[in-house]
């Protein structure tokens, strides 16, 4: 099965983040990174917030 298509740049994220190397499934918007999780009660997924725009990676 191939891994689908690579992320595209986003100037969004700060310049000193190695965009190729983020893991699949952070994102960046609104200064904080989070991930999609599946509700606990089901239905559409929620955001969960991983780190704020202080972290360092």
């Amino acid at each position: 099965m191939t891994r689908g298509r690579k992320r595209r740049f986003n100037p969004n994220i700060p310049g000193h983040i190695e965009q190729e190397a983020l893991p699949k499934g952070i994102y960046w918007e609104n200064g904080r990174w989070y991930m999609l999780a599946d509700h606990p009660e089901g239905g559409r997924q929620v955001k969960r917030t991983v780190a704020f725009r202080s972290a360092r990676l």
